[in-house]
């Protein structure tokens, strides 16, 4: 919009001293952007993606992206400290994030509203329980390449989960239950559809 402003300007400044006839910029449109189309699983396809995603490691971080709507670097920065077992409240207080040429870190949620606390149903938890004793037996096949940084989510070592190694795995997901292949990021499109659907106030959503 800056631009097409001066460039306006600048073309009746030349249409004023006789530079040129008319405004060429006169009546222009600005041009339009195309944005990548939100997507959303209804419940009979959560459920089929579920299913197919059952022998991934990164079951529960799928369950936990559509059932809360976090996004993968929040969900990547989240700590088994930051989960309340008897209350069922996962706090989120960091995500990853990648900054080119250095090594990936966890820093705070870019706004106020990003730190927060959510609820986690049963079925949540329980998902949570079998991930956490998985993530045991991975922690003693990595042997003393295992990094210790209490991470929900971290890679085969320990550290940082990769966002590529996700989304590769997440497409594989996808084409094994048969489902058009979506952005990770859709799957926070599906979470507040879900609740949309169960009659959530717009407002909690």
């Amino acid at each position: 919009h800056i631009v097409h402003n001066i460039l306006h300007a600048s073309m009746e400044k030349a249409v004023k001293h006789g530079l040129i006839v008319r405004n060429p910029a006169h009546g222009a449109t600005l041009p339009s952007y195309p944005r990548d189309e939100m997507r959303v699983l209804d419940p009979t396809q959560i459920s089929r993606f579920l299913d197919a995603a059952r022998p991934s490691p990164y079951y529960a971080l799928y369950h936990l992206a559509i059932t809360t709507g976090m996004r993968l670097g929040e969900l990547l920065g989240l700590k088994w400290s930051d989960l309340d077992w008897k209350s069922g409240i996962i706090q989120v207080k960091r995500q990853k994030q990648d900054v080119p040429g250095q090594r990936s870190n966890l820093v705070e949620p870019k706004t106020r509203s990003g730190r927060r606390s959510i609820y986690l149903g049963k079925v949540s938890l329980d998902a949570l329980r079998q991930h956490k004793v998985n993530q045991a037996d991975r922690r003693v096949k990595a042997g003393e390449r295992w990094e210790e940084n209490d991470l929900i989510f971290p890679n085969s070592v320990g550290r940082l989960g990769d966002y590529s190694n996700i989304r590769s795995d997440f497409n594989r997901t996808l084409d094994l239950a048969e489902l058009t292949r979506i952005r990770f990021h859709d799957l926070r499109h599906t979470a507040a559809s879900l609740l949309l659907n169960n009659n959530v106030p717009v407002i909690v959503v």
